[in-house]
């Protein structure tokens, strides 16, 4: 009998706190071939929403892939906002979305490459929201 890949899900009721965000992007493919849809900055409240296409879309079409699943993903306490990506190129390709902890263990260090640039930041804690496809 072969072994059973349970891929990690998200709730689409309400945003959840990612307990162990390096682990959930991992297991992901780090959202390898997923597009970003939307990108929203909130200084005020120190947050990066981060909209893709399909946490899913590394696996497209062995049995492991679910079906589309478009996610919302939040960084909260964010600092350290680096972007560095070219305008006008529609949607994003996600290369990968790779998160480590600090040195102190405080905070997440997350990169976000993609096909045309680089999207760089640290924060605190990231939920994540299931999206209708």
């Amino acid at each position: 009998m072969g072994l059973v890949f349970m891929l990690p899900k998200l709730d689409s009721s309400n945003a959840s706190l990612i307990e162990n965000p390096e682990e959930f992007f991992s297991l992901l493919g780090n959202l390898h071939d997923s597009h970003v849809n939307f990108l929203e900055w909130n200084p005020i409240r120190n947050e990066l929403a981060i909209s893709v296409d399909d946490i899913y879309s590394n696996f497209f079409n062995p049995p492991e892939h679910p079906g589309l699943q478009p996610a919302r993903f939040i960084a909260v306490g964010l600092i350290n906002l680096v972007v560095d990506v070219s305008p006008g190129k529609y949607p994003a390709f996600v290369l990968s979305f790779e998160v480590s902890r600090s040195v102190n263990d405080s905070m997440l260090s997350v990169i976000v490459n993609c096909g045309d640039g680089q999207l760089k930041f640290e924060c605190r804690e990231i939920y994540g929201q299931a999206s209708m496809p």
